[in-house]
């Protein structure tokens, strides 16, 4: 019926748009999801990582699913949040916009929104480097911040 009525024009089906699928690492034991945007993941942030997590009694591993973002994608949380109903959230390196969160960024300051504590920091990356000249007053931050999410005050 189409061909009649457009007779000299060529008429395509256009694939939908296929949804990206996300790349989880990690068992989530402990319902715990991290979202990082680190250009080159290798195993020397891996280590820092499961420094930090395991400070608080988190093996990066068995106890979280880790999600790294590309530079310029966001996800919706909510979308992800169906399929893994998660405890906790520490964002390293986005916007609460970039998860499809309506909501002020409140840098190393843990709050709850849902039945969920979120965290957001620095770029883990940033962080990292930080450390390797030295410095730590992104770090202390952080700990301070973990400590509080994960009542160890």
């Amino acid at each position: 019926i189409l061909k009649q009525l457009f007779k000299d024009t060529d008429i395509f089906s256009l694939p939908e748009a296929q949804k990206q699928e996300l790349e989880l690492l990690g068992n989530n034991q402990k319902a715990i999801l991290v979202v990082l945007r680190v250009t080159e993941w290798n195993q020397a942030m891996h280590t820092f990582l499961g420094k930090i997590l395991g400070a608080v009694q988190v093996n990066v591993d068995e106890d979280t699913h880790c999600l790294n973002i590309t530079n310029h994608a966001s996800i919706s949380f909510s979308q992800l949040h169906q399929k893994h109903p998660y405890q906790r959230v520490i964002c390293f390196g986005l916007k609460p916009k970039e998860l499809g969160l309506n909501i002020e960024e409140t840098m190393y300051r843990p709050f709850t929104l849902s039945d969920v504590q979120w965290l957001f920091a620095h770029n883990l990356q940033t962080i990292y480097e930080e450390r390797q000249e030295g410095k730590k007053q992104m770090a202390g931050a952080l700990w301070k911040a973990l400590k509080e999410m994960f009542e160890l005050v």
